[in-house]
Order: structure tokens, then C-alpha cells, then sequence
């Protein structure tokens, strides 16, 4: 993707159409690097043009960086804004995006937000810097905020003993521990941080049985998931041929940690080693490496991708390549992708791929008639 087609979607963040706006802005969170500007731009939509940039956007700001600012900012929307909407999505994705700030910028937040809200919050014990803390309001939840500011105060061999205490609770829950893996999630943030496992993380720890075999899940499991946490927190690059062997049928949450530690960590050789590797890999590991070809980007490699999306039979991991293409925005990458919703006009992905080439279209000044009919037709699709 060039950079000024890059700029052009930061550009359309300020876009005056919703639609335009809010394409643009998906379009970049979806990028592995998207720039701390982009929150703010879209911040200042939602300052300017109210509660419908403020319902849609949080979904796509979520995945963008913090900056002390925008962090300020979401802060303040909670405490003044958020109770008097009786809306549950916008205030859920802004709280997670919160909660998930750098530590540093969340600490001085997070003490006045809790001040504030003090009437819905549950008899304290002791200090609020060792208990979760969990509104009344279950749309609002600080538990895993307040962990994460406790457990960036605790020694390496703390948050071993912790991780090896949770692996132990996942792999003797009945059913999944949802829980318990937070928790971990936590954990493994704050060893990524500290610069804790980074050797594990890459090498023993991902070592578990064959992953497509009838077997109980167990600690190896587990630690397998919290390697790739560590890998993802600390941006590490992962170790491709030994990960992409983690995929397994049916099971998202690893799943999706594999997809995670390769689009945090990746670089140009990363890239490389997942395209010589994606063809020789089963329909659900090719499904995930595709939506990490879209989040994965590096100019230079459409051609990769069209050669992938020639050769496949699925036709799902074909719309996820294509959209791939779609967003790289180059004249041969564009041409593949509007041939694949030509011919695939019923295709489930068939709309999001429409959807990347058309507001491209207006942010560079290349549309046409079709173009703008295109984008009316969302807006009556939107306002009904």
C-alpha cells in the first residue's frame, strides 16, 4: 500500500459522509502499525458530529494505539458522557480500549474515574490497588484494569509462580476458563513487559501434542497460548513454522492468539515464510493466516497474494485474500480483487471488499458514477 493512499484514509477519517468516514477508519485500524493519530482524528468526529459517530466508531477505535490524550479523552466520555446514554456497545468497546492503555497512562485516569463512579462501586476490603474492582453495572467493569496496574508492580518470579497457578486452573476447568485466562492474559502482559520468557515464549512452550489429535487439553495447551501472549505483548517475532502448527479445528481462542503473535511480531520475513507456508496448510489454519494477510501489509508482496488467491478452492479464504488486495490499493492488487466480486456477486464477503474499493475510490479522487451510487445505497442501508 503506498503512502499516500495510507494518508488519503487518514485524511477520510474527517471525511463529511458517515459512510466515507467510518470505511476509512476501519481501514486503517486494521493495519499493524495505523499510527497514534488516527484515535484522535476519529475522537474529534465524534466531537463534531455526535452520538452516531460515537455508536460506530468505538468497534474500530478499540484496535488503534493509546496516546495520553486520547486516553484522557475516553476517560472523561465515561465519567460525563457514557451514563447518560443508556447505550451498552459504545460504552463497552471504549472501556476496553481504555482498560488496555499503557500503564503509565491509565494509572492517573483510572483513581479519578473510580472516585467519580464511587457510588456504584461494591464495598472495598483494602487498598484498590490489590482488589478487583467490578461495578454494580456490569457494562462497566474495571476488574481487569486494576489487575493490570498490579501486576506491572510485581517481580518476575511473582508472575512466573502466577502463570504456573493459572495454567494449572485451565487445564483442570471443566469447561473453558474464561476467568482464568484473563487473568493469564494479564500476566503474560506484564512478563512481556518486563522482558520475562522471551526464550520459552519462542521455543519449549510452544511444543504440544499433536494439536488435531482426540486428546484432553492440559497445561502444554495452555502454556502454548500464554507463549503466544508473551509473544504478542512483547511484539517478538514469532518462530512461523513452529506456531502455524498450533492451529486446531474448532478452537478459536488459540486460533486466534496464533493470528495475534504473527501480525504483532511479523516483519517482512515473517510475511515471506507464511506465503511459502500457506498453501501445504489445512482449510481452518489457511482461514486465519488469510485475515492475517489482511492485517499484515508490506508493499511489494500483491503479487504473493495473487498467486494465493489463483490457486485457492475455498472460496471464503479467496473473499479474505481478496480483501487482502483490496486494502493494499495498488492499480494490479485493485484490478484482482474487483475480478473476484464480479464473479463471486453472491459471495457472504462479497460487500466489505465492495465497501474498501469504492471509499478508496472517493479518498483519491477516482470516483465515478458508480462510486457515489454505491455509497448512497450503504446510506439508505444505514438509515433504515
Amino acid at each position: 500500500m503506498s503512502g499516500t493512499l495510507h494518508e488519503a484514509r487518514i485524511e477520510g477519517i474527517g471525511h463529511e459522509n458517515f459512510i466515507v468516514r467510518s470505511a476509512a477508519l476501519g481501514a486503517i485500524a486494521g493495519e499493524r502499525e495505523p499510527g497514534a493519530a488516527a484515535a484522535m482524528r476519529a475522537i474529534r468526529q465524534i466531537e463534531k458530529h455526535g452520538w452516531r459517530d460515537a455508536f460506530e466508531f468505538p468497534s474500530q477505535i478499540r484496535n488503534l494505539p493509546h496516546t495520553a490524550e486520547s486516553v484522557k479523552w475516553v476517560a472523561d466520555w465515561l465519567v460525563e458522557f457514557a451514563p447518560t446514554t443508556g447505550q451498552e456497545e459504545p460504552q463497552h468497546h471504549f472501556n476496553e480500549w481504555f482498560c488496555k492503555a499503557p500503564v503509565e497512562w491509565l494509572l492517573p485516569q483510572i483513581d479519578r474515574f473510580v472516585e467519580t463512579l464511587k457510588a456504584e462501586l461494591p464495598p472495598l476490603t483494602g487498598s484498590i490497588r490489590s482488589n478487583p474492582v467490578v461495578f454494580s453495572n456490569p457494562k462497566i467493569s474495571f476488574a481487569h484494569a486494576v489487575d493490570r496496574l498490579e501486576a506491572a508492580m510485581w517481580s518476575g518470579e511473582k508472575l512466573r509462580g502466577k502463570l504456573e497457578t493459572m495454567l494449572e486452573r485451565c487445564a483442570a476447568a471443566p469447561e473453558f476458563p474464561h476467568a482464568e485466562v484473563r487473568t493469564m492474559e494479564v500476566i503474560c502482559e506484564a512478563l512481556a513487559a518486563r522482558g520475562e520468557c522471551r526464550e520459552e515464549a519462542r521455543g519449549a512452550w510452544l511444543d504440544i501434542a499433536d494439536p488435531d489429535s482426540e486428546r484432553e487439553i492440559g497445561v502444554p495447551d495452555y502454556r502454548a497460548g500464554a507463549a503466544l501472549m508473551i509473544l504478542r505483548y512483547g511484539k517478538i517475532r514469532p518462530p512461523v513454522e513452529r506456531i502455524v502448527r498450533l492451529f486446531q479445528l474448532d478452537w478459536d481462542w488459540l486460533n486466534e492468539l496464533v493470528e495475534d503473535a504473527i501480525v504483532a511480531g511479523g516483519n517482512r520475513d515473517t510475511l515471506r515464510d507464511l506465503l511459502r507456508l500457506f498453501p501445504e496448510q489445512l482449510w481452518h489454519a489457511k482461514l486465519y493466516l488469510s485475515s492475517a494477510f489482511v492485517r499484515l501489509r508490506f508493499d511489494g508482496f500483491e503479487e504473493n497474494l495473487i498467486e494465493l488467491l489463483r490457486n485457492e478452492e475455498a472460496d471464503e479464504i479467496r473473499a479474505r485474500l481478496a480483501r487482502a488486495l483490496a486494502l493494499y490499493g495498488s492499480a494490479k492488487a485493485v484490478a484482482v480483487a474487483e475480478e473476484f466480486v464480479a464473479e463471486y456477486p453472491e459471495d457472504p464477503e462479497r460487500g466489505s471488499i465492495v465497501d474498501v474499493l469504492r471509499v478508496d475510490e472517493i479518498l483519491t479522487g477516482r470516483d465515478t458514477l458508480e462510486t457515489r451510487r454505491h455509497i448512497q445505497e450503504m446510506m439508505r442501508f444505514y438509515q433504515q
